[in-house]
């Protein structure tokens, strides 16, 4: 947020490797998953950044994830579209083996994803606490980061 890189931003929404929602699987394409890797999302910002500290922050959390934070990620293949020709397969091999919640790749809703979301939220009211309650989104501030993100890639 600091470095107001939203050009690298924009690019790593667009492009961070995505886990299925588990609520519209025929979302192939993940434009309404909320679950992206937190190493592949900083890497893709890292690889895009215009200032060299961003790129060094980069470069330092995304080793913190690989030789501190988890202790074993396997990246395994799977296919997400058939088509008539081959398989389309999300790589799972750029992962680091931390989900984090992300804002949507798409940002103008049709009808059948104003139902996805609707379901989403009222999901989201039936959990004990709030997000923005508990200690570890106080502390990384990431509402605040995603909440931010959200404005950068909104439409223009």
């Amino acid at each position: 947020m600091r470095n107001n890189e939203t050009e690298s931003v924009r690019t790593a929404v667009a492009k961070v490797v995505r886990f299925a929602n588990g609520i519209d699987s025929s979302d192939a394409t993940k434009l309404t998953s909320s679950y992206a890797d937190l190493y592949d999302f900083v890497r893709i910002v890292g690889e895009n950044a215009k200032q060299d500290e961003t790129k060094r922050r980069a470069e330092d959390l995304m080793s913190f994830i690989k030789n501190k934070l988890v202790i074993r990620s396997i990246g395994i293949n799977t296919p997400r579209k058939y088509r008539l020709d081959a398989l389309e397969y999300d790589d799972y091999t750029k992962v680091g083996g931390i989900s984090i919640n992300m804002t949507w790749k798409i940002k103008t809703l049709s009808a059948v994803s104003f139902s996805i979301l609707w379901n989403v939220c009222e999901f989201n009211t039936k959990h004990e606490n709030k997000y923005s309650d508990l200690g570890l989104a106080k502390a990384s501030r990431w509402e605040e980061f995603v909440n931010w993100i959200d404005e950068v890639c909104a439409p223009k």
